[in-house]
């Protein structure tokens, strides 16, 4: 993975480089979020005006907010430093960075894509599990958590935060059936597999070390 590569690379250099603390502190996210301003930047783009319409997709415009969700949902932003969007609304950040379970498009993403073209695995689509995800409502703290069934709470039922007085506080994430927890397993064994095999193979670490070598 190039963001382990860059902290290998990182290590090698003198403590005198100026490189060495910009390497040492280098995410993919905020490398990311660097290009979507690029993006936006350099081909002036403006989001406050609305795109064109067509008959699925009405003309929408973007706002500062929205922008400030965007990057939010791309660095795994923390619930108490969020911005972007209420917290109600704080199910969407585990859609792209899920700093709760680590089940998220990024990770389902590079993970079929790295199976398909490194072992040829096109079977490792994740559709199924990804197709079962539902917004629920769950205790905010999960220690307080009493006999009611709260995995059958649908989005309706129960907001966010304190809707009544009394009320038991709830937060809302995105969760799965727990028929299919197998498959949520299978994500995080197949990620354990692809670093035994390709990302952390002692053929990639060497071939790491030559280009560091040649850095």
């Amino acid at each position: 993975q190039f963001e382990t590569f860059l902290k290998r690379l990182a290590k090698s250099l003198p403590e005198s480089d100026p490189m060495k603390k910009q390497l040492d502190g280098w995410r993919h996210e905020d490398n990311s979020v660097r290009m979507f301003r690029y993006l936006l930047e350099e081909n002036k783009i403006d989001v406050s005006l609305p795109r064109k319409s067509s008959r699925k997709a009405p003309a929408l415009a973007l706002t500062e907010t929205d922008l400030i969700f965007i990057e939010e949902a791309i660095m795994g932003t923390k619930a108490p430093d969020r911005k972007g969007r209420p917290p109600e609304k704080h199910f969407l950040y585990e859609i792209v960075n899920n700093i709760e379970s680590g089940l998220d498009v990024d990770k389902l993403d590079y993970l079929q894509r790295d199976m398909d073209r490194a072992l040829g695995r096109k079977d490792a689509t994740f559709e199924r599990l990804s197709l079962a995800a539902r917004v629920c409502s769950v205790p905010a703290n999960p220690a307080a958590q009493d006999s009611r069934d709260w995995k059958n709470l649908s989005l309706s039922q129960q907001p966010a935060g304190l809707s009544e007085e009394g009320a038991e506080e709830v937060r809302m994430v995105l969760c799965y059936p727990e028929k299919q927890a197998g498959e949520a397993m299978e994500v995080f064994g197949h990620r354990n597999s692809m670093h035994d095999k390709v990302y952390q193979h002692r053929k990639v670490l060497a071939m790491d070390e030559m280009v560091t070598d040649a850095l």
